[in-house]
């Protein structure tokens, strides 16, 4: 999307996992940047710049979406700081089965992780019950674009969701079989 001396703008598509693992088998965004890496003839590569690989943040494997990686050291610690105090603006669109019935709002569900896929949240059912705080609120503002689609073979309604901004909890979607 851009590039230029001191960074590389991507846009990560779904499926690509961003950081490099001994799980993954496919490429990873930070491998796919490694190369375009700044300061390589330089003999000391250590340090989170090198560690990371560039990549300051990242998205969830099966999320698409922008990237910002820098090239440098310098570049990545200006990076890593704007997202540490939350100036960097994120903005995510969600497409959703069904047509909302606000125009606008905040989503609000309690979430906790999976009892056996612990990399996974799915909604809790009885965080009143719990005696620990397992469980954190996902919350979000959202602004509806909703429309039908009908022709003579199909009629189904979705709501595409804008500005979904997340305030606390997880930065990841519930999956759509924990959403209901």
């Amino acid at each position: 999307m851009f590039e230029d001396e001191s960074i590389c703008v991507v846009d990560k598509p779904a499926g690509m996992v961003v950081n490099k693992s001994q799980t993954t088998a496919e490429i990873t965004v930070q491998e796919w940047h490694a190369p375009k890496l700044k300061n390589q003839n330089s003999n000391i590569k250590t340090g989170e710049f090198y560690e990371k690989g560039g990549v300051v943040h990242r998205l969830d494997k099966e999320t698409s979406g922008v990237m910002v990686l820098a090239k440098t050291p310098e570049i990545y610690e200006k990076l890593k700081k704007q997202f540490m105090e939350r100036k960097t603006v994120k903005r995510y669109r969600a497409l959703v089965n069904g047509i909302m019935d606000k125009e606008s709002g905040i989503i609000a569900v309690p979430v906790e992780r999976h009892p056996k896929v612990k990399k996974k949240l799915v909604k809790s059912f009885m965080w009143w019950l719990s005696s620990s705080n397992s469980s954190k609120m996902f919350s979000a503002h959202f602004l509806v674009a909703g429309f039908n689609v009908e022709n003579c073979f199909f009629t189904f309604s979705i709501s595409l969701l804008s500005k979904f901004l997340f305030e606390r909890g997880s930065h990841s979607l519930l999956p759509p079989n924990d959403a209901d």
